[in-house]
Formats: C-alpha cells, structure tokens, sequence
C-alpha cells in the first residue's frame, strides 16, 4: 500500500513542477502521470475510484507527449481539467482506503483536500479569463496572479501532504 501511494506521491510531485532550463523541461510531465497510473493500478483493488484515476493518468501521459497539446474547449484549458478530474478521483479513493481502516479523521482530511484543490485550480482557470477582459487592470492583474499561483502551490503541498501521510497509515 505504502509503496502504491508513494508511486502517486512521486508522480504528482512530478507534474506539479516544472524546471525548465532553455526550454527542456528537466522533469517532463509523461514520466509523472506514467508513475501516478502504475500507483492507481496497484490500489485499484482498494477502491474502483483509482480504476478512474489510472484512465485519467493514461490520456495525460499521452497528451503529455504531444508538443503543444494544451486543448482548449471555448478557452478553458481541457488538461487542467482532467487533472483536477485525475486528483478528484485519486483522493477520493484514498478516502474509502481510510473509511475501510476506521479513519475518520483522515478520510475527512482527504475529502478537504480534494474539494480545496478542485475550488482553487477552478479559480486559476476562470478568475483569468475574467479579470483579463473585465477588469483590465495591470496591478489587479498582477496582485490576482500572484494570489492564484500562491494559493495553487499550497493546496498542491497539501494533496501531496495527504498521500505522503497515507503511506503511513495504511501502511503495507
């Protein structure tokens, strides 16, 4: 168990970040979404939501190696979402781990954790389209980026958190 969910845990970190030097992404996405698939594959047993999750992993490990593949369906960029989708369904499933173990405490902190990741990625991709036009201001502008990029970085920290505590409570 313990290995599955660190399978995850280092995959998403992977996605998450982005060091780039010239322009060659150090860390590519593919590699992150390939190891969150062979993790939801070894847990989908505990919960048919990382059977989701492993579908999910699988088209953004392929998008993920086409240059340029950020779809967008009338400007909302199609990837976030199915990334908000993929973290949705994996915290999700390790929310039945917990209930199935008698953690009601940590299924409640997963529940939180998938719910504040989907408001505030949500936000990322609509407040732009919003205050771009509507607003126009370049110091709102600035001040909104920096609080969605701040916001984004700490509900990150917090979804990885819950799957780095996971593999100790579930433990094998």
């Amino acid at each position: 168990m313990s290995i599955s969910l660190g399978f995850v845990f280092w995959g998403l970190l992977l996605v998450l970040m982005d060091f780039r030097i010239g322009g060659f992404d150090l860390l590519p996405d593919v590699i992150g979404h390939v190891l969150v698939a062979i993790g939801c594959g070894r847990l989908a047993g505990e919960s048919g939501n990382f059977k989701v999750a492993i579908v999910l992993a699988v088209i953004l490990a392929v998008c993920a190696l086409v240059p340029g593949a950020d779809l967008r369906v009338l400007q909302v960029p199609v990837l976030t979402i199915l990334e908000i989708w993929q973290v949705w369904y994996m915290l999700a499933g390790v929310m039945r781990m917990a209930e199935a173990r008698g953690l009601p405490e940590f299924a409640l902190s997963a529940q939180r954790r998938r719910r504040d990741f989907l408001v505030v990625t949500a936000l990322c991709v609509v407040l732009p389209q919003l205050y771009g036009g509507a607003w126009g201001r370049e110091e709102t502008s600035m001040v909104l980026s920096i609080i969605l990029t701040v916001a984004g970085f700490v509900v990150a920290i917090r979804v990885l958190l819950v799957l780095h505590r996971g593999k100790a409570r579930f433990g094998n």
